[in-house]
């Protein structure tokens, strides 16, 4: 299988970017978004999550998210890539990638473990929340139509 459009095969996603892996020390990553389903297009972008061992605000900054999206969109090139590192990510969307991506790539599974149920843990106790601010935004949605949807 050649890359570009055509790298769906987890194995070789693995090895074409476990130098990326080892070398910016991500201690997992995940395929999520369209690419990690059956819904996709041929120009669709891939969605990387990568996970780090030792995370730090300081150390993990945006510029070293664009090396690293830069490093990882010229192996996979021409397919456009978007890195996330899902330690910064807001809670719903920490939950949608672990439970709807597929983990491409895996150092410590003890630190995965723990990372996923520390995320499962939170989002549950965030959720009543999101739920309630989702219920008034569609009050308020159909109060300025009138109740029309």
């Amino acid at each position: 299988m050649t890359c570009g459009v055509e790298i769906l095969d987890i194995q070789l996603l693995r090895e074409k970017l476990l130098p990326v892996f080892e070398s910016y020390g991500v201690s997992c990553c995940y395929l999520f978004g369209s690419r990690a389903g059956e819904n996709y297009y041929q120009d669709s972008d891939m969605d990387l999550a990568v996970v780090f061992d030792s995370y730090s605000p300081e150390k993990h900054n945006l510029d070293l998210e664009i090396e690293i999206q830069d490093t990882v969109s010229e192996i996979l090139a021409p397919l456009e890539v978007d890195l996330l590192f899902l330690q910064k990510a807001p809670i719903y969307l920490k939950f949608t990638v672990i439970k709807n991506g597929k983990i491409i790539y895996c150092s410590n599974e003890d630190f995965r473990t723990d990372f996923e149920d520390m995320t499962v843990r939170d989002y549950l106790d965030f959720k009543p929340v999101l739920d309630m601010y989702y219920q008034e935004m569609a009050e308020e949605l159909m109060a300025d139509n009138d109740g029309r949807v």
